[in-house]
Protein backbone atom coordinates (compact mmCIF):
# COMPACT_ATOMS: atom_id res chain seq x y z
CA UNK A 1 0.00 0.00 0.00
CA UNK A 2 3.06 2.33 0.07
CA UNK A 3 4.05 1.75 -3.37
CA UNK A 4 1.61 4.51 -4.88
CA UNK A 5 3.32 6.89 -2.42
CA UNK A 6 6.52 6.19 -3.63
CA UNK A 7 6.21 6.29 -7.16
CA UNK A 8 4.86 9.68 -6.71
CA UNK A 9 8.02 10.93 -4.31
CA UNK A 10 10.87 9.63 -7.09
CA UNK A 11 8.95 10.74 -10.01
CA UNK A 12 8.53 14.56 -8.13
CA UNK A 13 11.96 14.34 -7.33
CA UNK A 14 13.63 13.47 -10.68
CA UNK A 15 11.57 15.65 -12.02
CA UNK A 16 12.17 18.62 -9.95
CA UNK A 17 16.02 18.19 -8.84
CA UNK A 18 14.18 18.07 -5.33
CA UNK A 19 16.07 17.61 -2.34
CA UNK A 20 14.31 16.48 0.66
CA UNK A 21 15.08 19.34 2.85
CA UNK A 22 13.18 21.63 -0.02
CA UNK A 23 10.36 20.22 1.13
CA UNK A 24 8.35 21.94 3.76
CA UNK A 25 5.19 20.04 3.36
CA UNK A 26 4.17 17.01 2.23
CA UNK A 27 0.92 15.61 2.34
CA UNK A 28 -0.18 11.62 0.34
CA UNK A 29 -3.48 12.02 -0.13
CA UNK A 30 -5.20 8.17 -0.70
CA UNK A 31 -8.32 5.84 0.16
CA UNK A 32 -9.34 5.19 3.67
CA UNK A 33 -7.96 1.88 3.95
CA UNK A 34 -4.42 3.22 3.03
CA UNK A 35 -4.34 5.97 5.52
CA UNK A 36 -5.45 3.46 8.17
CA UNK A 37 -3.25 0.49 7.39
CA UNK A 38 0.01 2.51 6.83
CA UNK A 39 -0.73 6.42 6.61
CA UNK A 40 -0.38 7.42 10.49
CA UNK A 41 2.50 8.93 12.28
CA UNK A 42 5.75 7.24 12.31
CA UNK A 43 6.82 5.12 15.08
CA UNK A 44 9.54 2.29 16.02
CA UNK A 45 7.88 -0.32 17.59
CA UNK A 46 9.24 -4.05 18.21
CA UNK A 47 10.14 -4.59 14.51
CA UNK A 48 11.70 -1.39 13.12
CA UNK A 49 11.88 -2.90 9.60
CA UNK A 50 8.33 -4.08 9.16
CA UNK A 51 7.27 -0.77 10.93
CA UNK A 52 9.37 1.53 7.96
CA UNK A 53 8.21 -1.16 5.06
CA UNK A 54 4.60 -0.40 6.02
CA UNK A 55 4.93 3.35 6.86
CA UNK A 56 3.60 5.97 4.16
CA UNK A 57 6.15 8.67 5.57
CA UNK A 58 8.93 6.62 6.28
CA UNK A 59 8.75 5.37 2.77
CA UNK A 60 8.20 8.34 1.09
CA UNK A 61 10.92 10.58 3.22
CA UNK A 62 13.45 7.68 1.93
CA UNK A 63 12.16 8.48 -1.26
CA UNK A 64 12.60 11.68 -1.62
CA UNK A 65 15.88 11.81 -0.14
CA UNK A 66 17.20 9.13 -1.66
CA UNK A 67 15.22 8.84 -5.19
CA UNK A 68 14.51 4.98 -4.42
CA UNK A 69 13.75 2.87 -1.47
CA UNK A 70 15.19 -0.74 -1.32
CA UNK A 71 16.00 -3.36 0.93
CA UNK A 72 18.90 -1.76 2.74
CA UNK A 73 16.53 0.74 3.87
CA UNK A 74 14.67 -1.21 6.20
CA UNK A 75 17.79 -2.09 8.08
CA UNK A 76 16.79 -1.71 11.69
CA UNK A 77 20.39 0.64 11.71
CA UNK A 78 18.86 3.21 8.69
CA UNK A 79 15.31 3.03 10.36
CA UNK A 80 16.96 4.33 13.20
CA UNK A 81 18.94 7.16 11.55
CA UNK A 82 15.96 7.95 9.10
CA UNK A 83 13.47 8.07 12.10
CA UNK A 84 16.12 10.71 14.47
CA UNK A 85 16.86 12.65 11.28
CA UNK A 86 13.58 14.72 11.86
CA UNK A 87 11.75 14.45 8.36
CA UNK A 88 9.14 12.76 9.13
CA UNK A 89 6.96 14.77 10.99
CA UNK A 90 6.50 17.05 7.17
CA UNK A 91 5.16 13.92 5.79
CA UNK A 92 1.10 14.04 6.60
CA UNK A 93 -1.00 11.21 4.84
CA UNK A 94 -4.52 12.18 4.12
CA UNK A 95 -7.85 10.15 3.24
CA UNK A 96 -9.34 11.16 -0.16
CA UNK A 97 -12.86 10.90 0.58
CA UNK A 98 -13.78 10.23 -3.34
CA UNK A 99 -11.91 7.39 -3.71
CA UNK A 100 -13.60 3.71 -3.25
CA UNK A 101 -12.56 2.93 0.25
CA UNK A 102 -9.83 -0.12 -0.12
CA UNK A 103 -8.27 1.89 -3.59
CA UNK A 104 -4.49 0.73 -2.68
CA UNK A 105 -3.84 2.12 -6.52
CA UNK A 106 -4.74 5.31 -6.79
CA UNK A 107 -2.85 8.18 -4.67
CA UNK A 108 -1.81 11.96 -5.21
CA UNK A 109 1.13 13.54 -3.22
CA UNK A 110 1.08 17.41 -3.04
CA UNK A 111 4.72 18.86 -1.45
CA UNK A 112 5.27 22.84 -0.67
CA UNK A 113 8.66 23.81 -0.91
CA UNK A 114 10.45 25.99 1.38
CA UNK A 115 10.26 28.39 -1.43
CA UNK A 116 6.67 28.79 -1.40
CA UNK A 117 6.21 26.20 -5.00
CA UNK A 118 3.63 23.72 -4.61
CA UNK A 119 4.29 20.28 -6.90
CA UNK A 120 1.41 17.86 -7.28
CA UNK A 121 1.80 14.69 -9.05
CA UNK A 122 -0.97 11.76 -9.02
CA UNK A 123 -1.12 7.82 -10.17
CA UNK A 124 -3.40 5.06 -11.07
CA UNK A 125 -1.51 2.87 -10.82
CA UNK A 126 2.06 2.33 -9.08
CA UNK A 127 4.87 1.34 -10.99
CA UNK A 128 5.16 -3.18 -11.48
CA UNK A 129 1.42 -3.34 -11.46
CA UNK A 130 -0.49 -4.75 -14.18
CA UNK A 131 -1.47 -1.76 -15.72
CA UNK A 132 2.08 -0.39 -15.19
CA UNK A 133 4.36 -3.02 -15.47
CA UNK A 134 7.91 -2.75 -15.38
CA UNK A 135 10.19 -3.09 -18.46
CA UNK A 136 12.33 -6.06 -19.18
CA UNK A 137 15.26 -3.86 -18.65
CA UNK A 138 13.86 -2.99 -15.04
CA UNK A 139 12.88 -6.18 -14.06
CA UNK A 140 16.29 -7.15 -15.03
CA UNK A 141 18.07 -4.24 -13.21
CA UNK A 142 15.83 -4.92 -10.14
CA UNK A 143 16.98 -8.42 -10.53
CA UNK A 144 20.43 -7.66 -10.41
CA UNK A 145 20.12 -5.60 -7.27
CA UNK A 146 18.78 -8.02 -5.33
CA UNK A 147 21.13 -10.40 -5.92
CA UNK A 148 23.81 -7.82 -5.15
CA UNK A 149 21.91 -7.21 -1.68
CA UNK A 150 21.75 -10.96 -1.36
CA UNK A 151 23.61 -12.87 1.63
CA UNK A 152 26.03 -14.41 -0.70
CA UNK A 153 27.84 -13.36 -3.60
CA UNK A 154 26.64 -14.27 -6.70
CA UNK A 155 29.32 -14.16 -10.09
CA UNK A 156 28.13 -11.88 -13.12
CA UNK A 157 28.16 -14.74 -15.52
CA UNK A 158 25.71 -16.95 -12.78
CA UNK A 159 23.25 -14.33 -12.71
CA UNK A 160 23.50 -13.74 -16.51
CA UNK A 161 23.10 -17.68 -17.18
CA UNK A 162 19.78 -17.21 -14.77
CA UNK A 163 18.24 -14.29 -16.68
CA UNK A 164 19.22 -16.29 -20.07
CA UNK A 165 17.40 -19.25 -18.43
CA UNK A 166 14.42 -17.68 -17.10
CA UNK A 167 14.14 -15.40 -20.41
CA UNK A 168 13.82 -18.49 -22.26
CA UNK A 169 11.74 -20.60 -20.06
CA UNK A 170 9.15 -21.97 -22.20
CA UNK A 171 11.71 -23.57 -23.60
CA UNK A 172 13.72 -25.14 -21.34
CA UNK A 173 13.23 -29.11 -21.38
CA UNK A 174 14.50 -29.73 -18.23
CA UNK A 175 14.00 -27.23 -15.36
CA UNK A 176 16.62 -28.63 -13.19
CA UNK A 177 19.10 -26.79 -14.38
CA UNK A 178 17.65 -24.08 -13.65
CA UNK A 179 16.83 -25.25 -10.23
CA UNK A 180 20.33 -26.35 -9.79
CA UNK A 181 22.06 -23.35 -10.76
CA UNK A 182 19.82 -20.98 -8.25
CA UNK A 183 20.11 -23.88 -4.98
Amino acid sequence: MTHAAIDLAISLKKNNHLRLHDAEAVTVICSRMVCKMVGGAFQIRTNPEVDAQFSIPYTVSVALDKGDVFLEDFEPEVVAKVSAAGSLGRIRVEEDPVLPERDIMRCRMDIRLKDGRILTAATTAPKGSPANPLSMDECIGKFKKCVRYGSGPMKEDRMETILHLLGDLENIPDISRLMNILS
